[in-house]
């Protein structure tokens, strides 16, 4: 009997959070557990430094030079197989639970292979699943709607990601939070493992004796919550507006705290 496998991606988690990996605080005590008895790996290195291309180098196994999804407008080359199909194809019951937008929203065909896709992200979640079992005629209409809302709303968000301009705009201080929002950037994380885990255990929509493969992605521990702070003294809004040249620069929040902080220590020497 084939087993069922689990891909589950702690999107953004820190090595140095866990403790399993030499944290003081027991902050994953189940992770603690499942690591006590199986391979915990020492050494482990993303192909890439954000979603798209590592994302796509999990599903193919490939550095992002071969696969060449790179960039937010990037698609998976459809001669590339991705581990879904392979394993949709060798007869496993392949179904997504993702959080990640830049995976569940965007067209960049890492969707690919997967019987059920579940996102929880964007401005539309596929929840009920689109793609599974319709049940009666109220489910079909449901699905039906939701089909064709959601390929409306996805051109939208594609256009977004397609766009160098859009991009930038929609990464400034201003917009970040009202994305974030509207996207439902975190999606639902209780929601999506309760998902996964009824599917691995009610075996529902599955064939006697047919192994699962799910991909979960969870965004909890992803961009943590930007707290207030005070309002800078006059003094030094001014004194880093005087050593400013040309127009001004709206650079994202912690870059321009950063920047701020290099400014003052300059004024000082």
């Amino acid at each position: 009997m084939r087993p069922d496998i689990v891909l589950l991606v702690l999107d953004t988690q820190r090595r140095d959070r866990v403790s399993c990996y030499g944290h003081e605080q027991p902050t994953t005590p189940h992770l603690d557990r499942l690591a006590g008895d199986a391979t915990r790996f020492d050494a482990a290195f993303s192909t890439a430094q954000w979603t798209i291309p590592s994302h796509a180098s999990m599903f193919t196994g490939l550095y992002p030079a071969a696969h060449t999804t790179q960039q937010s407008f990037s698609v998976l080359p459809p001669s590339i197989p991705t581990l879904a199909e392979r394993l949709r194809d060798a007869g496993y019951f392949t179904a997504a639970f993702c959080n990640n937008p830049l995976v569940g929203v965007v067209n960049n065909g890492l969707r690919r292979g997967f019987y059920s896709f579940l996102n929880y992200s964007g401005l539309l979640t596929s929840h009920p699943n689109q793609a599974g079992a319709r049940r009666n005629v109220v489910d079909r209409y449901r699905q039906f709607f939701k089909r064709n809302v959601s390929a409306l709303l996805t051109r939208i968000q594609d256009s977004f990601a397609r766009s160098e301009l859009l991009l930038a705009i929609s990464f400034t201080p201003i917009m970040v939070p009202l994305w974030q929002t509207a996207l439902s950037f975190k999606g639902n994380t209780a929601r999506s493992l309760g998902d996964a885990a009824r599917m691995l255990i009610d075996r529902r929509g599955l064939d006697r004796g047919q192994p699962a493969f799910a991909f979960i992605n969870l965004m909890g521990t992803h961009s943590a919550p930007i707290r207030r702070k005070p309002a800078l003294p006059r003094a030094l809004r001014t004194a880093c507006a005087a050593r400013c040249s040309g127009p001004p620069v709206y650079p994202p929040l912690q870059q321009r705290h950063l920047w701020l902080a290099l400014a003052a220590r300059r004024r000082d020497r």
